[in-house]
């Protein structure tokens, strides 16, 4: 089985998130709780949209 690439994935989770953002865990846990960013829940697990992630990064505004 080949391991897929962190840059060819659609979603993030929270770890793959803060080094996207080069930030810790607890960092993304407060934008989530700000409204900077919003999470999508999964059973147990969360996930962020790579499409949305790029979004706040280049126009730095909220999605939630």
């Amino acid at each position: 089985m080949e391991k897929v690439n962190s840059e060819d994935k659609p979603h993030y989770t929270r770890k793959e998130t803060a080094r996207f953002f080069d930030v810790s865990v607890n960092c993304i846990n407060n934008w989530i709780n700000k409204g900077i960013l919003k999470a999508y829940k999964v059973g147990n697990r969360t996930y962020f949209r790579k499409s949305e992630l790029i979004e706040v990064m280049f126009n730095n505004q909220k999605i939630a």
